[in-house]
């Protein structure tokens, strides 16, 4: 239910990937933080709390991404895969 102070977010993302040389890739990801609430059904975030965190939830989670990549890496280098 709606409360005041609080909003709903809503957070879409899409990734692209381009071929690169020497087995490398070019990656975009797109990211969309959305906190409209128009249907006046929010009430899931205080907006405080939203511009307090947005930065630092968006800047991990490319980390983590960027992380997980890496590992990947690193198994399809010493198990000697060349699966993509």
């Amino acid at each position: 239910p709606r409360q005041p102070g609080y909003t709903r977010a809503f957070q879409d993302s899409i990734a692209f990937y381009r071929p690169l040389p020497n087995d490398q890739t070019h990656l975009t990801i797109i990211c969309r933080i959305d906190l409209n609430d128009s249907h006046g059904e929010g009430g899931s975030m205080p907006m405080w709390l939203y511009v307090k965190t947005i930065g630092t939830t968006a800047t991990r989670s490319i980390l983590n991404l960027q992380r997980e990549l890496q590992r990947r890496r690193q198994h399809q280098t010493e198990s000697g895969s060349t699966t993509k």
